[in-house]
């Protein structure tokens, strides 16, 4: 069985068309599905926004149904000035950038006194995500930064030590967060992004037109991506 996460219920939306729905129910406000596609049972559940948030939920969800990966789809942004709007970023690796205890020589986004820092997405996961190629863009490998705040493309600028000092491909809001809970449950995970503005600020003007394109072309990844571990008997 496996987990799939969304913060928001249009990020979500499409999956109820593609895969069949077994049940539906409500954790706190938080609706969970039960799903199935061909042999694979999945969890499909709106992990609402933040990574407070998205830990509390994923940490409920892997404690019930202790799935066999868990894996996050959304949007980002770009920092990486070779992505475009519409572009897929599967995740090598990711990180709190705004965990800032440096002033204790720690690292940035290092948790303190734990060995917790860049947290690194599955590795066979992200080999079955190799030969992707859909039509509405393309697919990068990158590291993706998370922390509690929406920086939009004019504040990037100002954040130079995003690209400059944690090497980051894409910001959001929280994969890195239900990274650390999977690394520290030892379950597989993988973030899947597609980005909806670009490094120069550039974005969608219709931003809801473009929240279900990017659903339905999350929907596409992971079917891919359920393809293949089906095909191997994951």
């Amino acid at each position: 069985m496996y987990l799939v996460l969304g913060a928001m219920n249009e990020e979500i939306a499409a999956y109820r068309d593609v895969f069949h729905v077994i049940s539906e129910e409500d954790w706190n406000g938080f609706p969970i599905y039960r799903m199935r596609y061909r042999s694979l049972d999945l969890v499909v559940a709106k992990s609402g926004v933040g990574k407070v948030l998205a830990a509390m939920v994923c940490q409920h969800l892997l404690e019930v149904y202790t799935p066999q990966a868990v894996i996050f789809t959304g949007i980002g942004g770009a920092l990486n000035p070779s992505y475009d709007i519409g572009d897929l970023v599967v995740s090598r690796d990711c990180m709190q950038h705004d965990l800032d205890a440096t002033a204790l020589g720690i690292p940035r986004g290092k948790v303190p006194f734990t060995p917790y820092h860049v947290l690194e997405a599955d590795p066979c996961l992200r080999a079955f995500m190799q030969g992707f190629t859909p039509s509405w863009g393309r697919v990068w490998e990158g590291r993706v930064l998370t922390g509690d705040q929406f920086v939009a493309g004019a504040q990037r600028g100002r954040m130079a030590y995003l690209i400059e000092e944690l090497g980051g491909d894409v910001v959001e809001m929280e994969g890195a967060s239900v990274g650390l809970v999977c690394t520290v449950n030892r379950t597989p995970f993988l973030l899947l992004r597609i980005i909806s503005d670009r490094a120069d600020g550039n974005a969608p003007s219709d931003f809801a037109a473009f929240l279900g394109r990017a659903s339905s072309h999350l929907a596409e990844a992971l079917v891919f991506l359920l393809d293949r571990l089906g095909e191997r008997g994951e």
